[in-house]
């Protein structure tokens, strides 16, 4: 298994903490949000990382070490991060997992996600307040039938975390979509714009966050709660 972590936003939201650096280069547990994602995928045996950046490249390598694997998007100022997954598509030849760099989740979670059977799983949060223009998710039966930012939140089941796992087979069906999307201009999408063909075919397991604690940092106030979990909730654990 490998992990891919997409990386390349200009991050014009959490301006002006990001007025040099990218968000996910923003400090967190004596680290970057960056490295404990770094330091998280490791400690699981996940060795072979892939990190697109874009913003501030020279400092998400410095930040990231010269392990890591990097492909630059070119385009991060007038694309979305599909074409950042897209970037990295022949990687898409084994099993991976897909993290968005300002998805802060904990030790426990991530396990969660892991240690999951089903072999195409995607941490969905059923307990959080619902709103209109969040990465929303409907489920049947334990199932993602539906994702993305267009579900409104009145008929929404969750909101998806945005850190999930496919195997070698589903891997190949989002190469193929991710392709068929971009040469058709869809460089506005995110990436779970191409889980449709595993969504139909292969079926994604909606695993629960329960009670765990997960931030998802857009805005300074984000970043605010997550530091302030860190300090107060354990939030590594």
């Amino acid at each position: 298994m490998r992990a891919i972590i997409l990386a390349a936003g200009r991050s014009k939201r959490m301006l002006p903490l990001t007025e040099k650096m990218p968000k996910c280069l923003l400090p967190f547990s004596n680290k970057t949000i960056l490295n404990y994602q770094i330091d998280l995928i490791k400690e699981n045996g996940i060795k072979e990382i892939i990190i697109v950046h874009g913003f501030a490249a020279e400092k998400v390598e410095k930040a990231g070490g010269s392990t890591i694997k990097y492909v630059y998007n070119p385009a991060y100022m007038t694309t979305n991060s599909i074409y950042s997954f897209y970037l990295v598509k022949n990687f898409l030849d084994s099993d991976f997992i897909l993290f968005n760099s300002d998805i802060i989740i904990s030790r426990n979670l991530f396990k969660t996600l892991l240690n999951e059977k089903h072999p195409n799983a995607i941490l969905v949060d059923f307990g959080k307040k619902l709103v209109n223009g969040e990465m929303n998710v409907q489920v049947d039966n334990n199932f993602v039938m539906n994702i993305g930012k267009n579900i409104p939140a009145d008929i929404a089941d969750g909101e998806s975390v945005q850190v999930c796992k496919f195997n070698n087979s589903s891997a190949k069906k989002i190469k193929r979509e991710l392709t068929k999307l971009i040469n058709n201009d869809h460089t506005d999408k995110f990436p779970a714009f191409a889980y449709n063909p595993v969504i139909e075919s292969e079926h994604l397991k909606a695993v629960p966050t329960y009670d765990q604690t997960w931030f998802e940092i857009d805005e300074p106030e984000d970043y605010r709660k997550a530091c302030e979990a860190l300090d107060n909730m354990g939030l590594l654990a």
